[in-house]
């Protein structure tokens, strides 16, 4: 099983559907034996507010020095990851207070050359946070802010929780990510909800929104290599405009 981030997007599919499919995963998990246990990943990435920042500044460098190097590398460790999941709709929420339209008039991103990319990219992005935390059904499980952590053996681990009016299962994935033909792309290793098996539309869904984290606004990428390694990331590719 494997996910590929290019032009099909998965959040396509019937948001009702997908509902009731994470509905019937979180009946199943509350029927399974309480007290589900994860493996233990290790510590929970840090997360703050400036790291956070740090990967929308990572980022937006990357998309600068690709218009004029017709090259880029971008390295993020999985604490910048995490955090920006974390932080992604305080900071929509900070936006809208203000009365914002780009990113680089919030606070800690002042001054920051917004110009080589796609500030709808971003700020899509960030409304995804919001978004998580409602939907279309107002009484549906919700996906909670995900950890990631980044592997030695080059794989990712993502760990969240579907919530359910006031019960709650958690939520594991492992992916192994590579360059296909272009694009980022994720293979299926093992997941699971509660003590149930994680489902390819779900799995689907988590990748979508990693792979849109690590390539938010950066429609020009044509992804040549990806290397992980114990807490980094690091994505190579050419500008392809």
């Amino acid at each position: 099983m494997s996910f590929n981030s290019g032009p099909t997007d998965t959040r396509s599919a019937s948001l009702t559907g997908i509902s009731l499919l994470l509905l019937v995963l979180f009946v199943l998990s509350s029927c399974s034996p309480s007290g589900v246990q994860l493996p233990d990943d290790g510590a929970p990435p840090p997360v703050s507010r400036q790291a956070g920042l740090s990967l929308i500044q990572k980022t937006v460098t990357a998309g600068k020095n690709a218009l004029a190097a017709q090259a880029f590398t971008l390295t993020l460790t999985d604490s910048e990851v995490t955090s920006f999941l974390s932080i992604r709709e305080e900071l929509l929420r900070e936006m809208q207070a203000l009365d914002l339209t780009e990113i680089r008039e919030l606070e800690g991103l002042e001054g920051l050359d917004t110009a080589a990319i796609d500030i709808g990219a971003w700020n899509e992005l960030l409304a995804q946070g919001a978004r998580e935390g409602g939907g279309l059904l107002r009484l549906r499980p919700r996906l909670g802010t995900s950890q990631v952590y980044f592997k030695e053996d080059g794989s990712i681990i993502a760990k969240s929780t579907f919530a359910f009016a006031r019960w709650e299962v958690p939520v594991r994935l492992v992916t192994a990510p590579r360059a296909s033909e272009g694009e980022l792309a994720f293979d299926f290793i093992e997941g699971q909800v509660g003590q149930v098996k994680l489902p390819e539309i779900v799995f689907n869904l988590f990748t979508k929104g990693l792979a849109d984290v690590l390539l938010a606004g950066q429609a020009y990428a044509e992804i040549t290599e990806i290397r992980v390694s114990s807490g980094v990331i690091t994505i190579s590719g050419r500008y392809n405009r």
